[in-house]
């Protein structure tokens, strides 16, 4: 099985798995907020439009440079 605790979410491949961790969720309030505070550092560090105009700048330069 796989490990149930995660920093942002789970892994859940069956649907064993996914009742457990849900069922996690349900029950524990303070994990609920831990993994929604770490779900939003991993989406404002990763995918945020302050990480990502950037990188899409840089790929429009290179493809107009191209």
């Amino acid at each position: 099985m796989n490990s149930p605790t995660g920093v942002n979410g789970f892994w859940a491949a069956t649907e064993e798995e996914w009742v457990d961790r849900i069922s996690l969720l349900l029950g524990d309030a303070a994990l609920r907020a831990r993994m929604g505070a770490g779900a939003r550092r991993t989406v404002e560090q990763s995918y945020s439009h302050r990480v990502q105009a950037p990188r899409m700048a840089r790929v429009f330069r290179e493809a107009a440079a191209a």
